[in-house]
């Protein structure tokens, strides 16, 4: 429980450095506004469930100021999920989430999260969604990819009165899923300036095959030829100044954004 502990004994706004290694528990921020980054990225370091729960809960109005940065969730099982947000909305960045079974990999209910630059990769079983959208829900996916997974999202109202959700994709990588996702407000999706596999209508977005380098041995970056790169939203933060002209628009080179 060395996070949980990092966590429990950590004031508000304090910066949590995991260092490299495989930990086993569940863990809740008890909101907090912490950033929880991990030195070696989240190759380097993983999260499992010590116990039958979500791997990571957020449920106590953390913020978009809480940040869970470069860490690998795995091996989530059942009916829980590798991150439960609710009446939350945090920051996850920089992330893989990878053989979970879960009824959801993250769900989102009354939320407004940011999930950017994510990989969600061979997330398989009859009932797995990578994303539950749920009443009061607006949260963005910018940047991240979803690659061989059973379902991509689900749609539903669970919180009573009725509250109205809109999640949004952006600059992202939808390819090689066995579904799409099932909801019956297919219109209250956001989709622009991603790859989706056969296709979405939407500003920017292409139905082609991303080429990934290695995706047979985990390596799901970009070819120089692929059509996702210098593709992605020329206004990425919607400042109404394209990329050439602001650096919040453009990739680490200097040029304009890819998807995924």
């Amino acid at each position: 429980t060395a996070i949980q502990s990092a966590i429990d004994t950590a004031l508000s706004y304090d910066h949590i450095m995991v260092m490299p290694g495989d930990y086993t528990e569940n863990i809740n921020f008890n909101g907090k506004i912490l950033v929880v980054k991990s030195s070696g990225g989240p190759t380097a370091t993983s999260i499992s469930p010590s116990f039958d729960s979500d791997i990571i809960k957020f449920n106590s109005q953390e913020t978009l100021s809480t940040i869970l940065d470069g860490f690998t969730l795995k091996n989530g099982f059942s009916s829980f999920r590798a991150i439960n947000i609710s009446y939350s909305s945090p920051t996850i960045k920089n992330c893989i989430f990878t053989n979970c079974s879960t009824y959801e990999v993250i769900n989102f209910d009354q939320s407004s999260s940011k999930i950017i630059n994510c990989l969600f990769v061979d997330n398989d079983n009859d009932v797995n969604d990578v994303f539950g959208f749920y009443s009061g829900s607006y949260p963005q996916i910018i940047n991240c990819t979803m690659v061989n997974n059973s379902s991509i999202l689900r749609l539903a109202h669970y919180s009573l009165p009725t509250q109205p959700l809109f999640p949004y994709f952006k600059n992202s990588i939808i390819y090689d899923n066995s579904s799409f996702g099932i909801g019956t407000e297919a219109e209250n999706i956001s989709i622009t300036y991603t790859l989706v596999d056969g296709g979405w209508s939407g500003t920017g977005n292409i139905n082609a095959d991303p080429l990934f380098v290695d995706p047979e041995n985990g390596d799901y970056s970009l070819q120089n030829n692929s059509p996702c790169i210098d593709t992605g939203d020329p206004d990425l933060d919607d400042d109404g100044i394209n990329w050439q002209f602001d650096l919040d628009d453009q990739d680490r080179d200097g040029t304009r954004s890819d998807m995924g």
